[in-house]
């Protein structure tokens, strides 16, 4: 049994940085739901025996927000970062949702899910549904990685595939048109018997937890991507290497018969592993399996820093700061 004090860094809402908290506040919302019992939140850091950071940022200015602030100064051997963002630098122990082989260490990192997955009303599991329309599917953005417009272009009378991108921002959508592309989502998953989920702009996709959400089968097209420890992914999901995507129709055809038992196994998966009641505990034990990581630099992870993508994070934020840490 642990004790955790859950908080984050952010100053506050401001323009640049709305909603800091969601995160947070959803984990919060996983542990008042917690159906193990088994670990226990508490309010100050001193009674705490893990202290767990849950940001709503880009990596760097995590890093550096968290390095710096008071609570990780007097506390860091304790201190450990659950991060949603895409494209991860895991510069700190934790639990971040979408890494890359190349930055995946598991003696101080593990994959997790996303919290907005479990949040989100409009995805909703019905057991009456029965996936007899589409053999597969994928809505959703083409714009984020050149693998989904390889999907866009297969030629199959048995999918749905439609791209999101003539609606984003999807905030500035009027309320009714939003709803509707909901239910679009939903309805057509319920009919399908395979989900795609390929990898975004990062090697995750909160479409395949959203898959498991609704019981159907996701078919993980992310060659990088490390899948979070402790589920059967082989019983609970199909994967796909990017380069065999032109050949995916067949593939699917092929693996037909195993879907209703492996729908099973994914909403088994989702039950067990990242829905809201189980969610805090979860992420608790990911957390214990590397919490005595040391908590200084990775060296490994370092090299990672000059990629443009985090390079243009470091100039943006931490360059006027002239310090990461």
């Amino acid at each position: 049994m642990a004790h955790i004090h859950l908080l984050s860094s952010a100053p506050g809402e401001r323009p640049s940085r709305p909603f800091p908290f969601d995160e947070l506040n959803r984990m919060r919302e996983a542990a008042a739901h917690d159906r193990f019992g088994v670990h226990t939140v508490v309010d100050t850091p001193e009674e705490a025996d893990l202290i767990l950071f849950v940001e709503n940022c880009h990596t760097v200015q995590h890093y550096q927000e968290v390095r710096t602030h008071p609570v990780y100064q007097h506390h860091a051997d304790r201190c450990l970062l659950h991060s949603r963002h895409d494209q991860p630098l895991p510069l700190l122990p934790g639990v971040y949702a979408s890494l890359r082989h190349a930055e995946y260490h598991p003696e101080r990192t593990r994959t997790g899910g996303y919290l907005k997955a479990f949040a989100h009303s409009h995805v909703q599991y019905d057991p009456t549904s029965t996936p007899s329309r589409y053999l597969y599917s994928f809505i959703g953005k083409t714009s984020t990685h050149p693998i989904r417009k390889t999907i866009m272009a297969l030629k199959d009378d048995e999918a749905f595939l439609f791209d999101t991108d003539p609606f984003w921002p999807y905030g500035n959508l009027p309320a009714s048109q939003r709803k509707a592309l909901q239910t679009q989502y939903r309805t057509v998953s319920h009919e399908s018997t395979f989900v795609l989920c390929p990898r975004g702009i990062g090697t995750s996709s909160m479409r395949l937890f959203e898959t498991l959400r609704m019981g159907r089968v996701p078919v993980i097209i992310a060659d990088d991507w490390v899948p979070p420890v402790g589920p059967d992914w082989t019983a609970c999901s199909v994967r796909v290497a990017e380069a065999d995507v032109p050949h995916l129709p067949d593939l699917l055809r092929e693996r037909r018969p195993d879907a209703p038992e492996m729908a099973a196994a994914a909403r088994h998966t989702w039950c067990n592993w990242f829905a809201r009641d189980v969610t805090f505990h979860r992420t608790v034990e990911w957390c214990e399996q590397v919490a005595s990581a040391s908590h200084g630099w990775s060296w490994d992870t370092l090299p990672h820093l000059l990629s443009p993508t985090h390079l243009r994070s470091v100039w943006r934020y931490a360059g006027p700061r002239r310090s990461l840490a």
